[in-house]
């Protein structure tokens, strides 16, 4: 099954994150120990990759603090159930839900509620 028909399925289970204030965490950190952080509300910026819409969705792959220097501090996939004025290689905040890797390929795994071009 394709990652968005999964997050599809996946998100009705995830509660409202209306007032939840995002975590700021290091990916490394998030990266070593995932399953402590599953269901966290999580804040990153980076530039976008892969970026698809369908239907009123977007996904992406978001390289984690990237710089100039085509350096950054990981990747992580992420859905957003909306249709955000993203495009490749555009910079980006986002804050979502951390989802279990075994979703996607053994990358870290988001359910944005906020994705932005800077």
């Amino acid at each position: 099954i394709a990652v968005k028909q999964r997050a599809s399925f996946l998100k009705k289970f995830l509660p409202e994150p209306s007032g939840i204030p995002p975590m700021t965490i290091e990916p490394s950190v998030l990266f070593k120990k995932i399953e402590l952080y599953e269901g966290a509300v999580v804040a990153f910026s980076g530039k976008a990759a892969n970026v698809e819409k369908n239907g009123g969705k977007t996904t992406l792959s978001l390289l984690i603090n990237f710089t100039e220097k085509n350096r950054f501090d990981g990747v992580v996939e992420v859905y957003y159930d909306g249709s955000a004025e993203v495009s490749n290689g555009d910079q980006v905040s986002m804050s979502g839900f951390v989802i279990h890797p075994s979703f996607s390929q053994g990358r870290p795994y988001m359910q944005a509620v906020s994705l932005k071009r800077k």
